[in-house]
């Protein structure tokens, strides 16, 4: 199937979101989650709800040193 490759993400807020009726979609946020903490984003806020819900990440680094 290819190579697996890390995706590096580059903009300043990121979302990660779930529905427990969609197949998949925990594990896919689960992931996405620790992509996000390892290349480090902050986690600024977090929603849910019964079967739902979204964690909303920021990227400390996003710009700095760019003018």
């Amino acid at each position: 199937k290819g190579v697996n490759k890390m995706t590096k993400y580059k903009t300043k807020i990121q979302y990660v979101s779930w529905n427990e009726d969609v197949k998949g979609s925990v594990k896919k946020a689960e992931i996405k989650k620790t992509k996000l903490e390892n290349q480090g984003y902050n986690l600024i806020s977090t929603q849910s709800g019964l079967f739902t819900g979204l964690m909303v990440y920021q990227n400390p680094n996003y710009n700095k040193g760019i003018k």
